[in-house]
């Protein structure tokens, strides 16, 4: 019996357009399991259906925060 992968990236699954593709996929990371995986691969993208995509977080910027700037205070003289 070969070795089942360690994981497999369900948001890289839920990135893909088609169940085509998702089953594909699947089956490429599969591939060393002898067993017979087409049910495995049919219950998990019947379980894809109802997943939202993750959300990419966006990363803050490398230079950090930018500082916020006043204007120059002004120069008040008594009249």
């Amino acid at each position: 019996e070969g070795e089942m992968p360690d994981e497999v990236n369900i948001d890289e699954l839920l990135e893909l357009e088609t169940d085509e593709q998702r089953a594909q996929n699947s089956r490429g990371i599969l591939k060393s399991c002898t067993a017979d995986t087409q049910g495995f691969i049919q219950e998990l993208l019947t379980q894809l259906q109802g997943l939202p995509k993750q959300q990419v977080l966006q990363r803050p910027s490398p230079e950090g925060p930018q500082p916020i700037t006043r204007p120059p205070p002004h120069d008040y003289s008594p009249s």
